[in-house]
Formats: C-alpha cells, structure tokens, sequence
C-alpha cells in the first residue's frame, strides 16, 4: 500500500525501411524546424521523473502525475504513422520523463544544438513559469525535427487528423542549447555540459549475504490438501478475472492467449501473436519476476529471472536462437551499501548470464527510490520499501506459429516426461512460503536458493525446441513456481485430464525428502507429454539430458503422485482447478 510496483510493457512493429532507409535511424539536421505535436502543456507532470526516483512523503507533489487523454493520444498515435510514412520528418521523440527539457535535448545532440522560444509552445492554461514549461511531462506528446521545405505538408496533415502542432524552434549545430521566452535569453548552457557535466556521485557498496538455515520439517503422509493451499497463493492462482478485462484478440492475432486449455482458464507459460496476418511468424512474450530470490542471492534472483523469461518462450515454440531480453531494475533504499551491493550482483549476473544465453537486452529501466516514509496508526515514523525487484521480459521468434503447443495435456495414454534434474533448492519458494504463513508467521526463505548451469540449460533448450519443430511433443510445460506439484496441477486442469505419476522416477540429485521433490523450484526443467508412437524419437533427441518417463495421461480426471509408500497426492482435477480459482473468484 506504501509503495505498489506496476510493471508494464509494450511491443511496436515498424517496417524494416521506409523510403530507402533503415526505419530505425533518425538524425536531427542543423536548420531542422522543432516541432512540439499532440497535447497541451499544463502544470501536471511537473518533476514527474524526480518524483518517481525518490522517497514518497507527505510532501510529494500531486502535480507530479500526469493526466493523461487517451483520444488525443489515438489521434497522435495514428497521425504520426502517416507522417512517417511519407517521410516528413527526420526525427522524433515523445514527451515523457522531463518534458522538452530531455525530448529536444536529447534530439540537440544529433545536430550539435537547439534553440527553443517557449512562447510558442501550447499551453493548456495561464500561469504557467517558463522552467514549468520547459520540464513538465504532460502526456500525449511528440517532438519532431522536420526540414523546413516539408514543414507545411507536415503541419497541416497533423491539423486535419484535429491535432495541434507548432513550430517552437529550430536544430542548430553551434553546440549550446538556448531557451527564450519572447525573446529574452532564460537558458543558454554548452550542450556537453547539459548532459556530461554534473558530477559523478562516488557511492560505496557491501553485500555479505544474509544470515539463512533451511528450515525443520516433519515429512508428511499426504500433500493433497498442501497442494491445493500452495495452487490458491496470489502468485500461482488463477488472475482470469483480470485479463477478462482486456481484449486480447485485436486483429484476430493471438495464436497462444494468455488462458488456455479446454475451459480457456489456466494460464499459459507465454503467449504468442502473429502480428502479420500476412505471414506465419509468430512472436512469443514471457516475463520471469522472483523477488524473493532476491532476499537470498541477488544473483540467483537474476540468473533465474532470466532462464525463466527464456524458457518460458522456448515452451511455447521460441527459437532459443531468436531471443531478445528486457530488465526493469526497481530498487530501494539505493544509497545505502547493502542494497548498492545487491544492485551490483544483481547487474553483473544480467551481463553473465545475457552473454550465456546469447539472448541480447534490447531496452529496460530503472526506479532506484522505491520506498515510503510515513507513520503508522499511533504516529510513529516507519519506512516501507520494495524488495529489490529484477523483472525480465522475454521475446521470441517463432518461425511457424501452426508449430506452437501449450501446457495441457491432450489425450488418455500420452507419456508424462520430466525434462532436467530436480534438486534441494526450495530457498525462496513458494512452498516454503505457504508454509511460515500458514502458522501465522513471516514467510520461511530458506537457504537453498535455485541455481542456473546456462550451458547445459542452453544445450536442453535447442533441443525442446527441435523437438517442437518436428512436432514430437503433445504438450510442453516450464517448470517454474510451485515446482513439480503445481505442473502436474496445470497440466491436468488445463486439458481437464488425469495424470498417474511415479515420483521416484523423476530425474533428481541427491534422493530427495518428497516435499522438496514436489515443490523445489529448480531451474531450467520442463514437464512434457509425449504420444506413445513417437516415445523412440522422443528419447533418442533428448539422448544426454537428464530426463525420464514419469507417467500417463488418463482419462479419470484424477492427479494421482505415487511416492514410495503409496499416493502423496491423490486430487480430483476439478477439485484443484476450485482451488487455483477461489483466491480472486469473480
């Protein structure tokens, strides 16, 4: 409530050239005419960027959040489509952190300058302060450079969309970046002082990993009713009633939507889109977000991140080849030297394990200050701060969508094979979670916390995919939160089938205790099924992995987990799919 995390992401589509040239190259030329286009500037925005790095008070701003018109921005968004196709403007940049201070800023150093009259800028009301004018992040805006001979086609083909533009300066290449307001000088500073020139901050980091002890269980009989409490956590239920809200079948595009199965409601690995109906090729979108291995090694948090958001992808068809990353780094307390410390593990383990997997980051952010200062309900000052939070994005090509597969389960008979070794790593997971908050404590970290061999998982990868490709898999599943028990879950609620599984014949190291075979977190593991006729090219493509036939599909519509002694689960489908639904019932 203090201090909430939204994290959100977008996909553009762009031609590759447009009127000869790489789509994706822009310069700002010296004579090049500044145009500001879309919305008005108003006092809503103003140190938006700054308010967004710092610590909530009771002083912040409520200026500082923009207010945003979705029917101006429809119309920016369509009308600047146009004008890019007719080449109309050399560069552009939108509006957001820091207004026109940064958007014309940043274009200056294409050019080698700028100057800049304010008054021509539209504002949405009087009053407003020149510096206002120049850092406020009202929404909906452009800023273009547009040579002055294509200048008037530019503005009046923005005018008959009914959006406003104006001409509010002009590139220059004397290296200084000047602001007036009617003429009178209010800003002149050299253009490599404005963006080199403040000072470095000299920052100290340590990180000695936090005192951690696995924690004493007494092994239980059963773990049917631990399942269904671990399938209706906030972070393993179903959220249907929220992508319910959303279309997500614009164009009629979705290949693999974000709920799948017979009923359409449990949740896929990733989705995919064909984003040109014209071609079969797909894109695959997944994400990895695991905070709580954070708390234990920041770098595991990052390793496992980013095996999650590529395996993920890979479930559903991806080319491990054709991967592209995104991280979104939000931190706290970001000046003290234990958090600096895991920031820095953190960062060095993205760069290790982006060059393992040879899947490049393309773009991502950063919010440093995430935490509130406030007072509790007897007025004594406390101080609510974020986990460290490494959220990673995953895109992948899919070369043939009518390839992709899903997690469910498909047909009575089918093979049930576990992909890759389940090990003692329950630090930080799920089950360990449940099971401090179920006796009314803090959650329970542990130790163990999963680790990632990026060759080995990479070398696995290229061969699921192979696999999907020569269409030798039913189903196909990455195993991630909740572990072993909660695959199996997904998997016969999805396809609304049963499953017979013999525990002891899945792949792990050392012999493991059945809860932590059930619930380990272990990266880099797949559950697939297999038709009974393609079981000999299964096994010889999979020749060097450790993998086994752990099981069947069938047609009761029972989860039934054999340990040695007999079922450590025995779940109606139906039953489980109640209680992965019942958290956020709609």
């Amino acid at each position: 409530m203090g201090k909430p995390l939204v994290f959100v992401g977008t996909v553009g589509l762009m031609p590759r050239v447009v009127h000869g040239q790489p789509s994706h190259e822009k310069q700002a030329r010296p004579g090049d005419l500044i145009v500001m286009a879309g919305g008005r500037v108003g006092k809503d925005g103003i140190h938006g960027a700054t308010f967004s790095s710092e610590s909530l008070h009771q002083g912040s701003p409520a200026g500082a959040v923009q207010i945003g018109d979705p029917i101006t921005q429809k119309k920016m968004h369509d009308v600047q489509l146009e004008a890019r196709d007719l080449g109309l403007y050399r560069s552009v940049t939108d509006n957001g952190a820091g207004g026109l201070s940064c958007s014309v800023g940043e274009m200056a150093r294409e050019s080698g300058g700028c100057e800049v009259e304010l008054s021509q800028v539209p504002i949405k009301y009087a009053g407003l302060l020149p510096y206002e004018v120049w850092i406020s992040e009202s929404q909906e805006r452009m800023t273009y450079a547009v040579p002055p001979a294509n200048a008037p086609k530019f503005l009046d083909l923005i005018k008959s969309r009914d959006v406003e533009a104006t001409v509010i300066g002009r590139f220059t290449d004397d290296q200084r970046c000047r602001v007036t307001l009617h003429g009178k000088t209010i800003m002149d500073v050299d253009l490599t002082f404005l963006h080199d020139g403040l000072p470095q901050r000299r920052l100290h980091s340590d990180f000695q990993p936090p005192p951690s002890r696995e924690p004493a269980l007494r092994p239980r009989k059963n773990y049917t009713a631990v399942l269904n409490a671990v399938l209706g956590r906030l972070n393993l239920c179903s959220k249907e009633y929220v992508v319910r809200q959303y279309d997500h079948e614009v164009l009629a595009g979705s290949v693999i939507k974000p709920l799948i199965g017979v009923k359409n409601d449990v949740h896929s690995d990733a989705v995919v889109t064909r984003p040109l109906l014209s071609s079969l090729a797909g894109v695959a979108l997944s994400h990895g977000i695991l905070p709580w291995f954070g708390d234990l090694d920041p770098a595991a948090m990052a390793f496992c991140g980013i095996d999650t958001a590529i395996r993920n992808v890979v479930a559903v068809g991806a080319n491990p080849e054709r991967i592209a990353l995104l991280d979104n780094f939000c931190w706290c307390s970001s000046d003290e030297p234990f958090r600096l410390g895991q920031l820095k593990r953190t960062a060095e383990a993205c760069s290790r394990a982006v060059l393992g997997y040879g899947a490049p980051l393309i773009s991502g952010k950063d919010s440093m200050f995430n935490d509130f200062k406030g007072f509790d309900a007897s007025g004594r000052p406390i101080k609510i701060s974020v986990p460290p939070t490494l959220l990673i994005s995953s895109l992948g090509l899919v070369e043939d969508v009518r390839k992709c597969i899903t997690l469910d389960a498909k047909a009575p008979g089918d093979l049930v094979y576990a992909i890759g070794e389940t090990r003692d790593e329950c630090g930080g997971s799920e089950y360990y979670a449940w099971l401090g908050e179920s006796k009314g404590k803090e959650r329970v970290l542990g130790k163990n916390v999963p680790q990632v061999d990026i060759p080995a998982a990479l070398a696995r990868y290229r061969k699921v995919h192979r696999a999907i490709q020569e269409e030798i898999l039913v189903s196909c599943q990455s195993l991630g939160l909740g572990g072993l028990a909660v695959g199996f879950a997904k998997i016969a609620m999805a396809g609304e089938l049963g499953l017979t599984v013999d525990l002891d014949a899945v792949p792990a190291s050392p012999k493991l205790r059945l809860d932590k075979l059930l619930f380990s977190e272990s990266q880099s593991r797949f559950l697939v099924t297999v038709a009974p006729a393609q079981r000999k090219r299964f096994e010889a493509m999979m020749s060097g992995e450790p993998f086994a036939l752990i099981g069947r599909v069938t047609k009761e519509k029972v989860l039934i987990l054999e340990g040695p002694e007999g079922p450590v689960v025995e779940a109606k489908v139906l039953e489980l799919k109640a209680a992965y639904k019942k958290t956020l019932d709609w």
